[in-house]
């Protein structure tokens, strides 16, 4: 006990302590072990405890309290998951490693038992709040009525706040129950009206997408999504808003009405409140030669401290931040310990001084277009256009991590670094829990084409890149355009679920490892090499290496790799990692026209793999329809039923451990039943994104193509230039 009462006065222990007494010695024994032995597994494993045991469960209130318990729910599985991965580790661990992972495990073990005592006492106390009060029934007391300033009424009062003119402070509205004016619940667009007293009108505002469409209605819950996809934001009653404007405003200014805006993105912020659904307003149109840091949060998950933008322009605000970071959300200097309930919509973001032969370029030196290093929960970026730094989304969650993150229907481009400096990801992302990366466009990220020494492509640099190294879980991308990475057009090293995604001559399409996962609906064309070198030359699509068990492949189409020099690539390949790969079932996959293997399969490290109703096809020389290696046969390899065609002689459509082989041989070594050899007729299999843009007006080019979706906006959003419009194109010269 001595060694126990002795650790709580280390400062970053005293966080996890306010449990129960069994769990907190058990804890505290633990976390002494490990600092002895100078591990940091202490920290990573006290940083998943939940906040809200620490902060007093009877202070919170009802939605903060279920707000927290589902909160710890989630950290509970985190944990849980971390534990089976370090078990499975143990298996093949000896020596002292083996009993300095023996320990970790026992300290995830602590922090799962410290986390379900957490959970108990906040459900005991939901229940108790839950529980029928007993109703007075002589005396009553009188509830006193407080009113509300609205927010319109406090814009309306403003003055001008020119040379010594004091303007109105902004006052905080506190009733809960008040309700917002008539124009505020709904009305119709295109009417010239600010219908829901955001600032805008029109198709411009948050709450109403093109002409003649209706405001969604305000019902006490200001956040959702509108019949058109987009993200809609109301205020409540109590919602500060600050404009600020660089071309018309002043910082002698109060900020609280498009007539008076601020002028500094500074002077805006700082005028924000923490935990209140504030909303910081940048004019559309405007340009700002300088960064954002924002410290503030949001109420709540539907009360979000907002930064978007004003004005009738369909320009973006332009934030044009040098070498210096555009946005970012990072701890010190009194800062709050988190950053939680942010939506940042509709805004450009640019490393100008990076561009070659801009006017303002200065050379290569940069950092990252939006920045967040903080722990938290319910981060949004939408309608977004961030191009040219060394990292254009750095999203690495400290703490217990940041749970729901979400980018959506966001143009990341032409990031770059410079070998041997810096590596340089159009998104670098890690220890996220719960994220959704939707309908983006991210385009030639990584390297530049023709530019200063050193920015060539190499093999670090991708389009997405999802870190495993700090746990990240709960991923899903679906529904973006990837094209021309510099390596990998994502690489997903945790796993999640991949579904509808168009990529598009990346080196390497897509990486995806770890957990259970699912990759579903994709299309691949062409591929490219990340640079002449030896040794650089790729023709990869789809890449999955699963180290626990439960992948499913399904409906993917990888087709028409031309822009290569490389004969030894894959359209798929299945790999085992450190553990064996297990459950794997690859269904209803096309592979079509690609140079090197349309299978490549390591089946040493794979057990149970099931492979039904896929289509390996090639009709020029050059491409092995499977490439295995490994051990053969049940319950190793289960085909049946796929469509075998090449046309290379008979007896090299395959290859077994290195030696070409003929379908007769191949279905007998693995007892395939079902399969066919006869060629199937697609109806225009050689559709691409050249021709899919001719049909919709453009010229006949990958690159035209390319440019027009970079020009997507909220206001000027086409869906075909979606991906889900690309694909069904492809699909239907499939028969798909």
């Amino acid at each position: 006990m001595h060694i126990v009462q002795s650790v709580f006065n280390v400062p970053w222990l005293l966080d996890v302590m306010s449990l129960e007494f069994r769990t907190r010695e058990l804890c505290a024994l633990l976390l002494v072990l490990l600092v002895m032995t100078g591990s940091g597994w202490a920290e990573s494993a006290s940083a998943s405890l939940p906040r809200f045991c620490r902060q007093g469960i009877s202070q919170l209130s009802d939605s903060s309290l279920d707000a927290a318990i589902a909160g710890s729910k989630r950290k509970l599985n985190v944990i849980v998951s971390a534990i089976r991965s370090l078990q499975r580790e143990l298996k093949f661990t000896r020596g002292l490693n083996r009993r300095r992972l023996k320990a970790k495990i026992g300290l995830y073990l602590a922090a799962k038992a410290a986390v379900r005592a957490c959970l108990l006492r906040a459900s005991n106390e939901r229940r108790l709040r839950k529980r029928p009060k007993a109703t007075p029934t002589s005396t009553t007391t009188a509830t006193p009525t407080i009113t509300a300033t609205p927010i319109s009424t406090i814009i309306a009062t403003a003055t001008p706040g020119s040379t010594g003119s004091p303007q109105p402070t902004p006052t905080a509205s506190v009733s809960p129950t008040a309700t917002p004016p008539a124009s505020r619940r709904f009305a119709s667009c295109s009417n010239g009206l600010d219908d829901d007293g955001d600032g805008f009108t029109d198709q411009n505002s948050f709450g109403c997408f093109g002409p003649n469409q209706s405001e969604l209605p305000y019902s006490g819950s200001n956040y959702g999504t509108d019949s058109f996809g987009w993200t809609h934001v109301a205020p409540s009653p109590d919602t500060r808003i600050i404009y600020v404007s660089n071309s018309e405003g002043s910082d002698s200014n109060n900020g609280l009405s498009p007539a008076y805006p601020v002028k500094t993105l500074a002077h805006g912020e700082a005028l924000l409140r923490h935990i209140y659904p504030d909303w910081l307003l940048l004019k559309r149109g405007d340009i700002w030669n300088e960064s954002l840091s924002i410290q503030h949060s949001g109420r709540s998950a539907t009360e979000r401290l907002l930064i978007g933008s004003y004005g009738n322009s369909s320009a973006r605000p332009l934030i044009k931040s040098g070498a210096n970071n555009g946005i970012s959300i990072q701890g010190g200097g009194g800062t709050p310990a988190s950053s939680s309930n942010l939506a940042i919509i509709g805004l450009h973001l640019q490393a100008n001084t990076r561009i070659p032969g801009s006017p303002d370029y200065t050379g290569v030196d940069g950092g990252s277009g939006f920045l967040y290093l903080r722990p938290g929960e319910h981060l949004l970026l939408e309608d977004m256009q961030i191009e040219y730094y060394v990292v254009n989304l750095s999203v690495q969650a400290e703490g217990d991590g940041l749970y729901d993150f979400v980018l959506r229907r966001s143009i990341v481009t032409d990031a770059y670094g410079v070998e041997g400096v810096s590596h340089s990801q159009g998104i670098y992302a890690s220890q996220i829990h719960g994220g959704l990366i939707e309908e983006n466009v991210f385009d030639h990220n990584g390297w530049l084409e023709s530019g200063p020494a050193g920015t060539e492509a190499t093999i670090f640099n991708h389009n997405l890149y999802i870190s495993a190294y700090v746990p990240t879980t709960g991923m899903v991308v679906r529904r973006n355009i990837i094209a021309r990475a510099s390596s990998n057009g994502m690489q997903l090293r945790p796993g999640g679920d991949v579904v509808d995604n168009l990529f598009l001559k990346n080196s390497i399409a897509m990486f995806v490892g770890v957990s259970p996962s699912t990759i579903i609906g994709n299309v691949v064309l062409d591929a490219k090499d990340i640079s002449p070198r030896v040794g650089e030359q790729r023709c990869m699509g789809i890449e999955v290496q699963p180290d626990t068990p439960s992948l499913l492949m399904q409906g993917n189409i990888v087709a028409n790799a031309e822009s290569t020099n490389y004969p030894y690539g894959f359209a798929y390949k299945v790999i085992g990692g450190g553990a064996v790969a297990q459950n794997i079932s690859m269904i209803d996959n096309i592979a079509y026209n690609w140079l090197g293997a349309g299978l490549t399969l390591e089946s040493d490290s794979v057990d149970s793999i099931q492979i039904t109703r896929n289509v390996f096809e090639s009709t020029r020389l050059g491409m092995s329809l499977i490439s295995q290696s490994g051990a053969l046969g049940a319950p190793v390899l289960s085909l049946a039923q796929n469509a075998y065609y090449a046309a290379l002689p008979a007896s090299q459509w395959f290859s077994i451990n290195y030696i070409s082989t003929s379908m007769l041989q191949w279905t007998s070594s693995t007892q395939e039943v079902g399969a066919t050899s006869t060629q199937i007729v697609f109806p225009e299999p050689n559709r691409s994104m050249a021709t899919y843009n001719t049909q919709i007006g453009g010229e006949g080019t990958l690159e035209a193509f390319l440019v027009q979706t970079r020009t997507q906006t909220k206001s000027t959003w086409r869906t075909d230039l979606t991906a889900d419009a690309a694909i069904a194109y492809i699909r239907a010269g499939f028969g798909r």
